[in-house]
């Protein structure tokens, strides 16, 4: 889904996952990305959590309004 508009999704995996099971293969390009990049993959990971802090820090000043 988020491939077929540009987009790359950084979603985590679970501890338990191997790559062996069957799945898109966006899931397995992200899988083998992430076991040979790990740092970078969680550093774009890591920013949805800054952009929801924000926009709650955001919507809590609006409803103060």
């Amino acid at each position: 889904m988020v491939d077929n508009v540009g987009g790359t999704p950084y979603i985590p995996f679970k501890k338990n996952a191997t790559g062996k099971l069957a799945g898109s293969s966006m899931w397995k390009k992200m899988y083998h990305y992430f076991q040979l990049n790990r740092d970078e993959f969680l550093k774009h990971y890591h920013k949805r959590g800054n952009i929801e802090s924000t926009n709650a820090a955001l919507r809590g000043s609006l409803e103060r309004l």
